[in-house]
């Protein structure tokens, strides 16, 4: 009769204890591994005659989240985040976390992604936390923040006129304006764009540009 203790698993040279659940299952927890790979499963109840399994264990890189494309967007959700990072896999199980929140994936590198963000949960706007799931059990080592935005509402702009020259300094007050946005523009007869600064939630600069004549 062989102690229970003595079960043991083998992935590629790395032996580990195994916990014998009943007469068909057993468990452990895997070892690290010196790389990533598939490995065959061994088992063996005196640490000397092995069985080899038809089993194979994959090992992964633990993908890495560099940025989202954009990071923020609708409470009532549909757009495309384009997800920048390393070490992505194309499995069946692949796919974006948002929040509490799963949808599926388009893979497309192993440093790129792209998924359609969710409606926000309760339509609430704010951030929630953002993971990419390579399976039930394996997900990106960071996590990064998406944020849910309301609809953004433009209450009043001060001065309504300027010099054709341009550089005049218009503040724009409203509601929702999201701080974290980087791109953020103001757009002139729907074509001369120019950078805006976001000085909080209610307020906008920018500087008018020059009018060709």
């Amino acid at each position: 009769m062989c102690i229970r203790d003595r079960y043991m698993g083998q992935l590629g040279n790395n032996k580990f204890k195994a916990e014998v659940l009943n007469n068909t299952h057993i468990q452990a927890t895997t070892p690290p591994v010196a790389q990533s790979s598939n490995y065959t499963l061994m088992i063996t109840l005196n640490d000397q005659d092995w069985i080899v399994t038809h089993a194979e264990f994959n090992y992964f890189d633990p993908p890495i989240i560099f940025s989202l494309e954009p990071q923020y967007g609708p409470v009532e959700g549909g757009n495309d985040v384009k997800v920048r990072g390393s070490n992505f896999v194309n499995t069946e199980e692949l796919r974006c976390q948002f929040g509490a929140q799963e949808v599926p994936v388009e893979f497309i590198s192993s440093s790129e992604l792209k998924c359609k963000a969710p409606r926000s949960q309760d339509d609430l706007a704010g951030p929630v936390f953002f993971i990419v799931e390579v399976s039930d059990y394996y997900h990106s080592t960071n996590k990064y923040e998406y944020i849910y935005t309301a609809e953004i509402k433009i209450e009043q702009v001060s001065p309504l006129c300027g010099s054709v020259i341009g550089d005049t300094m218009i503040s724009i007050q409203g509601k929702n304006f999201v701080q974290t946005s980087q791109n953020t523009e103001c757009i002139f007869n729907d074509r001369i764009r120019v950078k805006a600064v976001i000085i909080s939630q209610t307020q906008i600069y920018c500087s008018s540009p020059v009018v060709l004549q």
